[in-house]
């Protein structure tokens, strides 16, 4: 964070390993030299509503106030546990529709859904079907329908 909106007395956020925790700016100390000016950010960890440990942070340690940083973690907690759960879901509707399918040809479901030579098998939340599993499917509807590829017209576009 730049130090000119870094304020003393401020409450700030910064990282510590995966977390997010409580910086008081207490001071800023800045040394000037001829070439540049170079601060640092003198101030506590809070923990618990109490100072813990006096820090002296470089300014881009420092990402921004401790509120705003909250409410964007919190945020994406949300929008990662939807996301989470919509995965979730489009699993389960993929291996129903799995079972729903090796139902329909009557085939026996393979235990190990990932597996690649089955008729249907799971990838990345949907199901895949093979070239025999059409075969087995155009078979099972041609039964139900009573229809032989024989009697199939093919319909063209003139």
């Amino acid at each position: 964070m730049q130090t000119s909106k870094i304020k003393t007395d401020g409450v700030y956020a910064i990282r510590r390993g995966a977390n997010l925790e409580r910086f008081a700016v207490d001071e800023i100390v800045t040394t000037k030299s001829v070439d540049k000016s170079t601060s640092k950010i003198v101030g506590y960890v809070i923990k618990d509503g109490k100072r813990e440990h006096k820090l002296t942070l470089d300014p881009s340690d420092i990402i921004g106030p401790f509120e705003e940083q909250a409410a964007l973690v919190e945020q994406k907690r949300v929008e990662d546990e939807k996301r989470k759960l919509a995965a979730e879901e489009r699993e389960r509707q993929a291996r129903a529709d799995r079972r729903a399918l090796y139902k329909f040809v009557g085939a026996e479901v393979p235990r190990n859904e990932k597996d690649y030579h089955q008729l249907f098998r799971m990838n990345y939340g949907s199901v895949e079907i093979s070239g025999e599993g059409k075969t087995e499917l155009l078979k099972k509807i041609r039964e139900i329908t009573g229809t032989k590829m024989a009697d199939l017209k093919v319909v063209s576009d003139a």
